[in-house]
């Protein structure tokens, strides 16, 4: 809601928020949910919830590679952990 970054700050204008004027705005003019020790309270709680679900597969399912995974895994150039094609796992449960 600040002038010098938006025209008409107190009016609500969705074309703002376009894929063009997007690419032409300032880094950080728009940030909905912070950034920092002030950000939304709902991102920690998710981020703590996934860590929960995660640790409850693998402490329950073994996770195997898939028939349908391709062997050796190619990684797309320019990026560590992406790989071609998809990634198919399987989750045997333990005893």
């Amino acid at each position: 809601m600040d002038g010098r970054y938006y025209h008409d700050p107190q009016c609500f204008h969705p074309e703002r928020f376009s894929e063009e004027n997007m690419k032409t705005a300032k880094s950080f003019t728009f940030m909905p949910f912070g950034v920092g020790p002030r950000n939304c309270i709902g991102y920690r709680f998710a981020l703590l919830e996934m860590k929960v679900f995660l640790y409850h597969i693998v402490l329950n399912f073994e996770i195997m590679r898939s028939d349908k995974t391709s062997e050796p895994l190619r990684l797309r150039p320019h990026h560590q952990i992406r790989v071609v094609g998809d990634t198919w796992v399987k989750f045997r449960k333990r005893n």
